[in-house]
């Protein structure tokens, strides 16, 4: 046989297992991902490590690699399996909550808990789209894809606003960039590096994962310049980490210290305030700064200013009632939290989540409303339309959420920022605070209804990087945890359980210094939303332009 024929022969070949590959690979394809999505799922449950980092990231370029098919629809297809995959293991305790807090079945929450996980995979499904037309038709700059991320991140409607950059929490030297472009900018950084890894993958074995009659155009200097520039910016993203985390360390040393102790008790039991008062008054050598967590006080009118006289409290109270049982500890600050009213608000409402910062004269000296209002938990969307919504989902109140970020101010200038339960989920809200001067974070929670320690840990990992995002330190009270003391360099300095009564006390240091990210926000969005634009703009021009 002649050499023709038998490359004739080979190609023919070829073509018939790629043709068998096309009828197998969409199934096994988006088993593949699913499979990558569940295992990525199982990162997020681990605690934050240097190894689970790892993984985590090999398993997004596996998700950028083999999720890609080859065609829009399979690749849209593998990505929204893979999205599933790793939502339904991440959040798997979502289904209990909502049967016991709605009232349902639980066959009606896991139902809800799918849909609610669909919603956000669509996002995932876009992305595969694109990364279609970045990497197998090429009709696409790679640009797009881990711009396109963030923006979607930060867009798309989400009740857990989860990304893939808290995945490298246990990164030490990594998160400290996120002081720079918040953690959407090392979300960007790590999804533009597994982008580069993929692009090099496809250019070092076409023959392996796709057949030429898939691939557009040959590799571009533009993919080339990309793949140099995340080598550059990875390079600089770790000697900056190094030199900051050092940097914030010296500074800190340098600032006067300031005493601060957390009560971790259920708040939602009767009378948690007298059990609260007493775990406070045990602390020895009495701090500059007692917290107690959501919830931990009564529901009061705005024109209570005072916690001294037991008749006007009362008189200017809803049920609850609470008083402060005797707590007074000269040159001791309480920051508790009540839920207030105004005047004219009805049985129903609206009430408002409020911290109160008092002195030892009991005396409100600060308040602070809670800004962003858990879905479906303080208020279901579409209630102003059709208030019925809110019978659904068993809220019989209708509440309130704040609209100023200036931080509490103490007698002697100490300036708190204070944020409520699910504020310290959303960045802007820990960034507004001290843009505006707060010199400490804090943040009071009331997760008693997440019997799920897991649930605990995720909402304490989501508002971590809080601390160094604005380089304040930050203390988080939770009524059953967790409740802990982080750093600016985002090392957790003081912790205890969850689920048990406990007093976390350690010493933190007013900072006045402000960094980047609490400057401009989150640039980085607004840079990858030219970028998505710019990209889909330019691949819309004819060619021959």
């Amino acid at each position: 046989m002649s050499n023709e024929n038998l490359a004739t022969v080979n190609s023919g070949v070829t073509f018939q297992i790629r043709r068998v590959g096309h009828r197998t690979g969409g199934r096994s394809g988006i088993v593949i991902s699913a499979l990558c999505g569940l295992v990525l799922g199982l990162c997020w449950l681990q605690p934050p490590g240097i190894v689970v980092a790892a993984v985590a990231w090999i398993l997004w370029t596996l998700i950028l690699l083999l999720g890609t098919g080859e065609s829009a629809r399979s690749s849209g297809a593998r990505w929204f399996a893979a999205g599933m995959g790793v939502r339904t293991v991440a959040f798997h305790w979502i289904p209990s909550v909502v049967a016991e807090n709605f009232d349902v079945a639980f066959p009606v929450a896991v139902l809800f808990f799918f849909l609610m996980i669909a919603f956000e995979s669509i996002t995932w499904m876009l992305l595969g789209i694109v990364c279609f037309q970045v990497f197998r038709k090429r009709t696409q700059s790679i640009w797009t894809i881990p711009s396109l991320v963030i923006v979607l991140d930060h867009f798309w409607p989400r009740v857990f606003p989860w990304t893939m950059a808290h995945m490298l929490i246990g990164s030490e030297v990594l998160t400290q960039v996120v002081d720079i472009g918040g953690v959407l900018g090392l979300t960007w950084l790590m999804t533009g590096v597994s982008c580069a890894i993929v692009h090099s993958l496809y250019r070092r074995y076409p023959g392996l994962f796709i057949s030429a009659a898939h691939t557009g155009a040959g590799i571009t200097p533009a993919s080339s310049s990309f793949a140099l520039t995340m080598i550059v910016l990875s390079a600089l993203a770790v000697s900056y980490g190094a030199w900051s985390e050092s940097h914030w360390k010296s500074i800190t040393g340098e600032q006067k210290e300031l005493r601060v102790a957390a009560v971790q008790v259920n708040s939602s039991f009767v009378r948690a305030e007298e059990r609260l008062c007493e775990l406070s008054l045990k602390i020895f050598p009495p701090p500059d700064l007692v917290i107690w967590p959501e919830s931990s006080l009564g529901v009061y009118s705005d024109r209570l200013n005072n916690l001294a006289n037991e008749d006007e409290v009362y008189e200017l109270s809803r049920e609850p009632y609470c008083s402060l049982p005797g707590y007074a500890i000269p040159g001791t600050l309480l920051l508790a939290c009540a839920v207030t009213f105004a005047d004219d608000a009805d049985n129903d409402g609206p009430y408002r989540n409020t911290s109160l910062l008092i002195d030892h004269h009991h005396e409100i000296i600060g308040k602070y409303t809670k800004r962003s209002l858990l879905p479906f938990g303080e208020y279901v969307p579409g209630q102003s339309v059709i208030p019925a919504l809110r019978n659904l989902a068993n809220i019989d109140t209708i509440r309130e959420a704040g609209n100023h970020n200036h931080p509490m101010i103490a007698s002697d200038g100490l300036k708190i920022g204070g944020m409520i339960c699910y504020d310290d989920i959303n960045p802007r809200h820990a960034r507004d605070t001290v843009a505006e001067g707060a010199q400490l974070l804090t943040v009071q929670v009331n997760a008693a209804d997440y019997d799920n320690p897991v649930a605990l840990r995720q909402h304490c990992l989501l508002a971590r990087l809080r601390a160094v995002e604005n380089r304040r330190y930050f203390i988080r009270c939770a009524s059953t945890g967790i409740t802990c003391i982080i750093s600016p360099w985002g090392e957790v300095i003081a912790a205890c359980d969850p689920q048990v009564e406990a007093v976390v006390h350690g010493i933190v240091k007013p900072l006045n210094q402000r960094s980047i990210y609490t400057r401009l926000g989150d640039w980085p969005v607004y840079v990858g939303t030219f970028i998505v634009v710019w990209c889909i703009l330019i691949r819309r021009r004819p060619r021959n332009s």
